[in-house]
């Protein structure tokens, strides 16, 4: 496997995750902010995780995990946005970027899983 740091998707995941983190911190819903912030890291945390395993079928794995957190954060996401914590604008950056990664994990985790097969 290669270093996960020269992923593309991960780079991707990771900068949405920064993003997010310094975008709530103003947040006065702390249970939100918390959720947000533990997906929105859970998904370049895979990736390194599963970048750092010596299995392919390993590594497509973090990636199905990855791609579940992708699921999950856009879902927080919408829900910030329609309790008011995020405007229109941002909702529909951050979920682009989101969408985004999930594709690139998607075909990441095809490209692995046939790599793995004999």
């Amino acid at each position: 496997m290669q270093p996960f740091e020269q992923l593309l998707v991960w780079q991707k995941a990771h900068a949405v995750a920064v993003a997010l983190f310094h975008a709530s911190t103003p947040w006065r819903e702390f249970e939100l902010r918390a959720q947000l912030r533990r997906c929105a890291a859970s998904v370049p945390a895979n990736i390194a995780e599963g970048a750092g395993t010596d299995s392919p079928g390993l590594f497509a794995r973090y990636l199905s995990h990855a791609q579940a957190s992708a699921s999950e954060l856009r879902y927080h996401l919408r829900y910030a946005h329609d309790v008011g914590m995020i405007d229109a604008t941002e909702f529909s950056g951050y979920d682009t970027r989101v969408q985004e990664v999930r594709r690139m994990l998607h075909a990441l985790t095809l490209r692995i899983r046939q790599r793995a097969k004999p």
